[in-house]
């Protein structure tokens, strides 16, 4: 049996169901060991054994469940061999039973619990159970299309009160250029809400936080009247009066008759002796007595103006008065003291009101900041409503979802709450403090009288509060009374030597606070071991090996340009693991033997590895040291980008450059020769037609062109066979069938890196296949959503087949090395500042789970913002717990490292005196000012480092280096390479030519070389009548910015028609009678959208849906419809390119200019050969006409477009069109053109 130490035994053996249990478990302290022991304790207790399908385990992730299931079943196939040794055959039985049950126990993260409650009890909470599970992205893609029908029904709304509130908020919030912004505050509201457990209760109870008299509201009586006076109080209630009597008792000698029992401000010595700032403190002083004593906002706002205001508590003292009895020394050291702790006290003080309360109302525009508030939170449950709907109509949730579900089945059905009470005989969670309010309430909810829940967790290590975890309900438990709760430390560290121990109890010892982490970091939470248990047992073999930790302290002068702090940082990394390895670094490996280190053995962790982390890899590739960095370009890989390329291809083969990247790829294997020989053989037309057509009808081919047509004509076929497959497979099955017949998931393999290829590929199938899971279909969809996931920088982690067994140094994220330990830990770019001061569109409302939202002031009719407190002080809040969680951040990066921890610090300084003072001014301060000021002062790492490494450098070894002068260590030989030129006059001459060359027709650049039918029919006259070269400038270069672009409503509106007549079943049509087109009609809209070709989102508005049936079932049913319909050949939707005169794109060019080619692109909507063989050409408009002159309005519109159509299909078809219409679908009529 393992030697536990007793905190670890009191967590193992303490009593089940008595009170709930805490355990603060300190980083290596042997948490999950206790965790499993006390499971295996609980199933085998001989007096009151608790089987494991009575026991709920909740881990933070998947691998960690899995880890423990392995752990408990080798534990109990331990105990069960001993049983079986002994003779108990019951016991063994029982042992072997639950084994062979822990498999399936409930020994799960959180989120795969929930689901298994909310799938067996589907039928209680009236859900279909064949739900699918969206991932992120299918969340955010379906929250931005529900937020475009939200809006699109608000803008169009006949309700009075619905189209005030969302004017409101469009005026406030939305841009001269689009809505987004508006749209940014729900999405950020809506997400904050859900790790809450009733999101709307939240949002209800948060608005009322406002009120039209604010100086009665809950902000002002229970947030700065009580909250906040009280934190004030706490910081400034005694310090400065023990400020004065230190200040005094420091004097007392100096002035042996003096009364120094008199009030401080009265004591002429003292003022004397000290000069004005003795005044100034005894005011701080005088102030923070008086605001102690306030109770109503009158008397709040009477010492805001007595003593907040207009600096009438005096000023920071910068320089020591004349005629003092002070030494310059003494003076500094409570100067320091008073200023910083005066900036702290007038900062805090600045969110209470000044003012009566009229004039705090008027200040604040209470009625007008209410209206705006409840504006927000009304159109959050509008967008909330829409969007369950439309997570029901697809039968998708999110796994937020499923919490949801799972509480509110707990919380809604006694019955079935009993039942999970009475099944789990105690309930465990891991990670505790990274769970949220939602999470914990669940398992509150089926707990035994809150007295049978086992919690594990180390708040010193709670680092997801960005994605809900909420560090304070492990804070309050901690707190609770002993009758409530058992807590107990495990603070003894088995996985660190003790230098590394050391060197971290002196940084989090004076950075750590309940002000500054959350954790007082006391002697009971500190890293501790005790002698008798050494893990390391040192002998001759590490003899000379030096486990102290390193800070590297290094400064550059702040105007060199040379190199970056970056490259810097990464050459003092690489030159130091090689010094380790190349030193023969000795590592413990277990047994009092010693091995050298291997590169393996050692991780550097930053923040961010995004720009950094390939930098480093570079320098380190470069120092001959293999290194391994996880890469988020999933989208990136060769593999991926062509896989992508033919889908898009196969959605729209009219694409030239995804056409030749898959025709030059392994997939079509053509030659560069090859593509441009069939480029050659047709230039005008676009590649696709170009290898349709490439020597179709030639005879007498030579043997090399006869074998490429057959070429391009097996690449035709088989791309057609692909985009055939689109109606009949799903995206997933078509993707692989992909990789079956173009064999190139095999091609992948059998090149370098071929199982990561093949991984990565395997990846793509799975997440398209995960994709239609979750309720999304078409592959039009698929791109648009890949798309999304680019457009956003949300790229995905590729394959990776790295394992424990590649002697490579790691490169990641402090996060992600959460849980894993490293005999050698490096920790860089601490100089980073860690919360970004840029302004942000999100931070146009901020959000805090105990103080609501908090907006500003917005005036639109003057144009300006203003600034308000309620704001602010959210702002405050938040901000303060972002550098709680950045410091309990450092504590896991600095608790990885299990023998050597090295930390690097590099920085821009004016000189080397300002380098060397930085040190011994962070050392000074430390000695001086309170640490909570200095710690929450911190903008970087090296804030809190440095300060605490200065005072305690025994248990560090300090690398001070100051580079006054940055030299390459190498330099290429590609480099060192000069160019030898034979003849100078030769070569001068030659490059003249070069720089004076100018093209003798420089307008041909304002000429495109392609556009669109579309293009020339919207350029007015006025576009087409310029007359001056120097202020000519070509329409086809004028194109909108993105959020210009974006369809309106109407064209979303005519693509729908568009795409439905592209897709409709003709053939099937044939068969019935006009008195059912309607339906079928209606059948045709599901299908085809259904088959992701029209955007649902566009369609789910059945006026929509009903007006686009009308008018394709009224076009079936006029004369050009049954003319379709007994035509002999219909074409849908056919591309073409052709040559045209650049005359006809632009009148005004000049002769020399008139014939150069453009090449026209265009789509005809239908033509079809009629029964005497003749060619009629159809085009389609969602024009709005009602009239006979609107609609021939119309007609001369498109009238040119008609022109260019048929001019096209006489050329490509080379055969004459006989008639050319134009069929209106708002009249429902037909315009014949001539």
């Amino acid at each position: 049996m393992p030697n536990w130490t007793n905190e670890q035994a009191k967590a193992i053996y303490e009593p089940s169901g008595k009170k709930n249990i805490l355990v603060s478990a300190a980083a290596g302290s042997g948490k999950t060991a206790v965790l499993v022991e006390r499971i295996v304790n609980l199933i085998t207790n001989s007096e009151n054994p608790f089987p494991i399908d009575s026991i709920l385990v909740a881990t933070f992730t998947e691998a960690a469940a899995t880890e423990m299931k392995e752990r408990i079943i080798n534990r109990i196939n331990k105990s069960y061999r001993e049983a079986l040794e002994n003779g108990d055959i019951a016991q063994s039985k029982y042992l072997k039973e639950q084994m062979h049950l822990t498999a399936g126990a409930d020994i799960n993260t959180i989120d795969a619990f929930c689901l298994r409650v909310v799938k067996n009890n589907f039928h209680v909470l009236g859900i279909d159970p064949n739900f699918s599970i969206m991932d992120t992205n299918e969340d955010k893609l379906l929250i931005d299309d529900t937020l475009t029908d939200l809006f699109s029904l608000l803008y169009a709304t006949d309700n009075e009160e619905y189209k005030k509130r969302f004017q409101n908020l469009v005026t406030k919030y939305a841009s001269n250029r689009d809505d987004e912004g508006l749209k940014r505050i729900i999405r950020k509201l809506y997400n904050f809400i859900q790790s809450f457990p009733d999101p709307i209760k939240w949002l209800y109870d948060k608005a009322a936080m406002y009120e039209d008299d604010m100086s009665q509201s809950v902000w002002f009586k229970e947030i700065f009247l009580s909250i906040h006076k009280d934190k004030i109080i706490k910081h400034h209630g005694t310090f400065w009066n023990d400020l004065i009597q230190e200040m005094i008792d420091a004097i007392q000698e100096n002035y042996p008759n003096a009364d120094f029992s008199a009030s401080p401000e009265s004591i002429p010595e003292c003022k004397k002796y000290w000069g004005k700032m003795w005044g100034f403190i005894c005011k701080c002083k005088d102030s923070v007595e008086t605001l102690k004593s306030a109770k109503s906002f009158d008397e709040v706002s009477t010492v805001c103006a007595t003593y907040f205001a207009s600096r009438k508590l005096g000023t920071a003292v910068k320089a020591i008065d004349k005629n003092i009895d002070a030494s310059p020394d003494e003076w500094e050291y409570y100067a320091s003291k008073y200023n910083s702790m005066h900036e702290d006290l007038l900062s805090s003080t600045s969110y209470l009101p000044n003012g009566n309360a009229e004039q705090f109302n008027k200040y604040v525009h209470s009625k007008e900041l209410k209206q705006t508030i409840d504006d927000i939170v009304w159109i959050t449950i509008q967008f909330s409503d829409l969007y369950e709907i439309a997570k029901s109509k697809n039968n998708v949730k999110t796994f937020s979802d499923i919490e949801h579900l799972a509480y509110r089945l707990f919380s809604e059905n006694e019955n079935i709450r009993n039942e999970y009470s009475l099944k789990y005989n105690e309930i465990l969670i891991d990670e505790y403090q990274d769970t949220n309010g939602l999470q914990d309430s669940i398992f509150t909810l089926i707990s035994r009288d809150n007295k049978n829940m086992f919690m594990v967790g180390d708040l010193k290590q709670s680092i997801y509060r960005f994605r809900g975890g909420d560090p304070t309900i492990f804070k309050k438990k901690y707190a609770l009374d002993s009758d409530e709760i058992k807590v107990i430390h495990l603070s003894q560290n088995f996985r660190s030597r003790m230098q590394v121990i050391d060197s971290i109890n002196d940084v989090f010892r004076f950075n750590m606070s309940q002000e500054v982490g959350d954790v007082e970091y006391t002697d009971t939470v500190a890293l501790q071991r005790e002698k008798s248990r050494e893990c390391y047992i040192d002998t001759d073999e590490n003899a000379n090996t030096d486990y102290k930790s390193e800070f590297y302290y290094i400064g550059k002068m702040k105007d060199s340009k040379e190199y970056s702090a970056d490259n810097i940082e990464a050459v003092t990394v690489a030159t130091r693991i090689k010094e380790l390895v190349d030193g023969h670094f000795k590592v413990y490996d277990g047994d009092g033997k010693y091995r050298d280190l291997k590169y393996s053995d050692i991780v550097v962790l930053m923040r961010s590895t995004k720009n950094n982390g390939e930098l480093l890899q570079e320098m380190l590739s470069s120092y001959n040291i293999p290194a391994f960095l996880q890469k988020e370009e999933y989208f990136e890989k060769r593999e991926i980008k062509l896989m992508l390329t033919l889908i898009s291809l196969i959605n729209n083969h009219i694409q030239d450059i995804p056409l030749i990247s898959v025709m030059r790829s392994p997939i079509g294997n053509f030659t560069e020769n090859e593509l441009s020989r069939i480029r050659l053989e047709n230039r005008s037309s676009s590649f696709y037609n170009a290898v349709k057509y490439y020597k179709h009808s030639s005879e007498n081919l030579t043997t090399e062109e006869k074998k490429l047509s057959d070429k391009c004509k097996n690449f035709l076929k088989d791309l057609k066979r692909w985009r055939g497959y689109v109606k009949m497979k799903s995206i997933a099955s078509l993707i692989w069938t992909l990789y079956e017949e173009t064999g190139f998931y095999d091609f992948m393999g059998a090149l370098e890196g071929g199982d990561e290829a093949q991984a990565n590929l395997k990846l793509l199938y799975e997440r398209a296949k995960k994709y239609e899971e979750s309720g999304f279909k078409g592959i039009f969809n698929f791109i648009r959503y890949i798309e999304r996931i680019e457009k956003r920088n949300e790229d995905i982690n590729g394959a990776q087949l790295i394992s424990e067994n590649h002697n490579v140094v790691r490169i990641m994220t402090i996060h992600k090395s959460k849980g894993l330990e490293f005999p050698v830990v490096f920790v860089m770019r601490t100089t980073k500042n860690m919360l970004s001061s840029k302004p942000n569109e999100e931070n146009r409302i901020q959000l805090h789970k105990d103080l609501g939202i908090g907006i500003d002031y917005i005036n639109y009719e003057n144009l300006y913002t203003k600034k308000l407190m309620f704001t602010d002080y959210i702002n405050q809040q938040n901000q303060a717990e972002k550098l709680s969680e950045e410091l309990r951040l450092l504590y896991v990066a600095m608790t990885r490292a299990k023998e050597k921890l090295i930390v690097i610090s590099s920085d821009k300084y004016e000189s080397e005196d300002t380098f060397n003072n930085r040190f011994k001014y962070a050392v000074y301060n430390a000695r001086t000012l309170q640490p909570y000021i200095m710690a929450s002062n911190a903008k970087k790492y090296s804030d809190w480092l440095i300060p605490s490494i200065g005072i305690s450098q025994n248990h560090w070894n300090v690398i001070p280096r100051f580079l006054t002068e940055v030299k390459k260590s190498e330099i290429t030989e590609e480099e060192q390479k000069t160019i030898e030129v034979k003849n100078i006059d030769e070569m001068r001459e030659k490059v003249q030519k070069l720089l004076e060359f100018h093209y003798e027709r420089p307008q041909s650049g304002n000429i495109p070389t392609k556009t669109s039918v579309t293009a020339i029919k919207e350029m007015t006259e006025e576009e087409l009548t310029r007359k001056s070269d120097i202020e000519y400038e070509p329409i086809y270069m004028m194109q909108k910015p993105d959020f210009m672009r974006t369809e309106k409503l109407g064209t979303q509106i005519g693509t729908a028609h568009h795409q439905l007549m592209a897709f409709f079943d003709i053939e099937k049509i044939k068969t019935l009678t006009e008195n059912n087109y309607a339906d079928f009609v209606a059948s045709e809209l599901v299908r085809v959208t259904n088959d992701g070709q029209i955007d649902s989102n566009v369609v789910s508005d059945k006026n929509i849906a009903d007006m686009i049936c009308k008018n394709v079932t009224s076009f079936w049913k006029s004369d050009m419809g049954k003319e379709v319909l007994s035509a002999k050949k219909v074409y849908r939707e056919s591309p073409f390119e052709i040559s045209i005169p650049a005359y006809e794109y632009d009148n005004t060019l000049p002769d020399k200019y008139r014939n150069e080619q453009i090449i026209l692109q265009g789509i005809i909507d239908l033509y079809f050969e009629d029964k005497n063989g003749d060619i009629i050409l159809v085009d389609y408009k969602t024009d709005k006409c009602t009239s006979e002159a609107e609609q021939l309005a119309v007609a001369k519109k498109y009238e040119k477009q008609l022109i260019l159509y048929t001019r096209a299909m006489e050329k490509i078809l080379k055969k004459s069109v006989k008639d050319k219409y134009l069929y209106l679908f708002s009249p429902q009529s037909v315009v014949k053109l001539d």
